[in-house]
């Protein structure tokens, strides 16, 4: 007779496994260590040892050819239960299990469990028909918690390493959020005409869980976090599923997005100008229209290695600029509105300080902070519509890479400009 003894433990995140297989009056513990496939913790653990029990036996080299196999455990149901799941014959009536007490705290997601008690079931099963194909007949002992010198042996073994590696990777843990929180980060302002408040909150949501697992996340991985954290945004124009809302998140550069699709975490603090101090915002917003952080800091850089160069060919620029000749022309009161007008000077003055030309996407960018909102006019509603308007009158350029490009222009509105 073989005997083996199986037992499972949960600590930290962890789960614990082990197999004490008695044969031929000798004993060898093995003990297995993974992360939790499921919330059920202990559970888990109990069933993925039995299988472990199975299947170091086959691996160790044993003779077992018509012996009889007893798999002691501390958890009777379990032939049952997994017999049920592999055989894939569940009734309407048994679809809650009273086989192990879960923790009703942390209750297991229905589908993740059914899956994992059907997988674990189907490899049970096979496993128990390579023994009796060997001539052995499998049967189950219970193990009375703390009763036999073996099991609580084995169960020892178990806890004694778990704890240390569930200690290890505290650790490591700690070592890593010293790191994260010593890390240098850009600010970014979050538009309150794009953004709710609501949006803005679950966009940090998504950024500190990519900071905390330290490695990139799938659409499915993120998805999964709104079962405990329903995205619900609300009435909003646009994102009003979660993938919307990481795609904007990947847009506006608050995550990156990886080669393999997944979702990475970049160092970035976002502010909501309603819900923060008006005065910090108001010196993030200044400094951020007319750089990100990432160009400042490379200005920065530029500047103390070729300051005299900077400045000489900024001098010169600014004197080309206040020389330049410019073209006026008058602004037509019947097709376009005064509020038109002085926007069509926006754009000018931009594409006049950029020094080259800017695509229709980087014009889009100027639009976050100060909003195209034209009100009801006949054409042009669009920005896109006011800069092709631009084009036709000359008072931009497009470029043969369908940029647009600076013309030497003055416009003038009659009803201003008397």
């Amino acid at each position: 007779m073989i005997k083996i003894y199986t037992d499972g433990s949960y600590v930290s995140g962890l789960i614990g496994y082990g197999c004490l297989i008695h044969a031929n009056g000798e004993k060898k513990i093995t003990i297995g260590f993974s992360k939790p496939k499921t919330r059920l913790e202990n559970v888990e653990a109990e069933v993925r040892a039995l299988i472990f029990g199975m299947e170091t036996l086959l691996k160790s080299g044993i003779t077992f050819e018509n012996e009889h196999i007893v798999l002691a455990t501390g958890q009777m149901n379990i032939e049952n239960l997994l017999t049920r799941y592999g055989k894939k014959e569940l009734l309407e009536e048994n679809k809650e299990d009273n086989d192990f007490e879960f923790d009703e705290k942390k209750p297991a997601k229905k589908m993740v469990k059914e899956e994992f008690f059907t997988e674990s079931g189907i490899k049970f099963l096979q496993l128990k028909s390579k023994f009796e194909e060997m001539g052995c007949k499998v049967s189950f002992e219970k193990v009375i918690s703390h009763s036999h010198v073996f099991h609580n042996e084995l169960d020892e073994t178990i806890k004694k390493i778990l704890k240390k590696k569930a200690a290890k990777k505290l650790f490591n843990k700690a070592i890593k959020s010293k790191k994260l929180k010593q890390e240098k980060k850009f600010t970014r302002v979050v538009s309150a005409s794009m953004f709710t408040e609501c949006q803005y909150n679950y966009m940090r949501f998504i950024i500190k869980n990519l900071r905390m697992a330290g490695r990139p996340m799938s659409m499915d991985e993120i998805r999964e976090l709104t079962i405990y954290a329903p995205y619900t945004p609300g009435k909003v124009r646009f994102a009003k599923e979660i993938e919307g809302l990481v795609n904007e998140m990947v847009f506006h550069r608050y995550i990156k997005k990886t080669k393999d699709g997944k979702y990475d975490y970049l160092p970035v603090e976002l502010v909501y100008p309603k819900s923060a101090n008006k005065e910090v915002n108001l010196k993030i917003f200044l400094r951020s229209r007319v750089f990100h952080s990432e160009l400042d800091e490379l200005i920065k850089k530029i500047l103390k290695e070729k300051p005299a160069e900077i400045l000489l060919n900024k001098s010169q620029n600014s004197k080309k600029l206040q020389k330049e000749e410019k073209i006026t022309y008058m602004v037509s009161t019947s097709m376009f509105t005064e509020y038109q007008y002085n926007y069509m000077r926006f754009i000018i003055k931009n594409l006049r300080m950029a020094g080259r030309p800017m695509s229709m996407e980087e014009i889009k960018a100027l639009t976050i902070e100060a909003p195209y909102t034209p009100g009801k006019v006949y054409f042009a509603k669009e920005i896109e519509g006011l800069i092709q308007e631009m084009v036709l009158r000359n008072y931009i350029k497009k470029t043969e890479d369908d940029k647009y490009a600076y013309i030497p222009v003055e416009l003038v509105y009659p009803k201003i400009n008397k």
